[in-house]
């Protein structure tokens, strides 16, 4: 029994066994002390039902802690224990020397896969799983599985310890077609041939699974970025926050674009350009000709007062089109099939043409200007034109 620090699942003590003709390796964890007596019963049932094994004794130091439940316990299988003498751990020289190995073994397959150092409780079990596996001289270079089971041992299903491991996620929802399809963890045991231990770092458990891909070149680092955590982050920690501008800001930039490509405009028509000044003036006029708000719709006229309007509005109007037969409509001779030559735009149709051909008809277009100019002033004026 063998004592060390707390494990990630809170194992703090090793229980080793090792078969002194065939060197072969029970390793198991556990937290407390007292679970050794149940350790000891479940590791004789493992000899005798999987290995046709049969213990008739045991060798062990002075350890007074396993209490009456072991001396009973051997007592009923008929197990002779045999107990080194007070302060002489060399009488057990070989149970010692083949505790030492293990954790030398354990150290190195640790600081090589550069695991942490606390799944020492998956390690060791692994350690004990790879001496099996090991050819040894005493055995006539068989490895002690061979010893025992009479038959040679498969390492197909072996890789490098502690290499990266994509583990297949069978809990995903039906819904979610785009979440990812497997854990991001390592290697760090084995249960059978098909059947490994892998430790997942985003979700600090070790797994049993088998459909499971691995990577024997890639093996693991504390200051690589622990992608499976990433993805199950929360959607608005991954989303970058979007710095959008307040309307205010956004209204003063158009405001300020506009201006400043105004001088331009004119240049490339041959008008004079006039000076920021008369261009101020005539945003003011057009401000006060058309209010900010839209006017209250007035009631519906009747026929007769309709066609009054319409006949004064003939009248009032020179050269204005006569309104389409049946139109009771308000300014309804304004409603025509025939269009004005003037609103047609030669050339290509882009904004600044169009700009350019709305700026020549400021006698026409007072709504166009009037809401420019509201736009203008909503956003605040604070780059005079030039």
């Amino acid at each position: 029994m063998i004592e060390i620090d707390t494990g990630f699942n809170g194992d703090r003590y090793i229980s080793h066994f090792q078969c002194r003709q065939f060197l072969f390796n029970l390793v198991f964890t556990h937290r407390r002390k007292s679970d050794a007596p149940h350790i000891f019963k479940q590791a004789i049932n493992t000899i005798e039902n999987q290995y046709h094994g049969k213990v008739r004794y045991v060798r062990l130091d002075g350890e007074t802690s396993l209490g009456n439940d072991f001396e009973m316990l051997v007592t009923d299988k008929g197990i002779k224990a045999e107990r080194t003498a007070p302060d002489t751990p060399a009488q057990n020289g070989g149970s010692e020397r083949s505790g030492r190995v293990l954790i030398t073994k354990s150290r190195t397959m640790r600081i090589e896969a550069n695991l942490p150092a606390n799944l020492w409780p998956e390690i060791v079990k692994a350690a004990g799983y790879t001496a099996n596996r090991t050819l040894v001289r005493k055995l006539g270079w068989k490895t002690p599985f061979e010893a025992v089971k009479k038959q040679k041992p498969r390492f197909a299903h072996m890789h490098v310890y502690g290499c990266r491991a994509y583990s297949l996620d069978h809990h995903i929802p039906r819904k979610k077609k785009l979440e990812p399809r497997a854990h991001i963890g390592y290697l760090v045991g084995y249960d059978s041939t098909n059947i490994y231990r892998i430790w997942i770092p985003s979700r600090n458990k070790v797994i049993r699974t088998r459909d499971v891909t691995m990577n024997d070149n890639l093996l693991y680092h504390p200051s690589d970025l622990d992608i499976g955590a990433v993805l199950r982050e929360q959607a608005d920690q991954l989303i970058e926050t979007l710095d959008i501008p307040e309307i205010e800001e956004l209204l003063e930039d158009e405001s300020e674009d506009l201006l400043d490509t105004v001088p331009a405009l004119w240049d490339s028509t041959g008008i004079s350009t006039p000076n920021s000044t008369e261009l101020e003036n005539l945003l003011e006029e057009q401000l006060h000709v058309t209010n900010s708000q839209l006017p209250t719709p007035s009631p519906t006229p009747s026929d007769e007062s309709t066609h009054s309007l319409l006949t004064l509005s003939n009248d009032t109007k020179d050269g204005a089109l006569p309104a389409a037969p049946g139109n009771r409509a308000h300014r309804g001779n304004e409603i025509s099939g025939n269009f004005d030559p003037q609103n047609i735009i030669q050339g290509s149709r882009t904004r600044r043409s169009a700009y350019v051909a709305a700026l020549g008809q400021t006698d026409k277009l007072v709504g166009y200007y009037a809401s420019f100019s509201t736009a203008v002033k909503a956003g605040g004026m604070t780059k005079p034109p030039h």
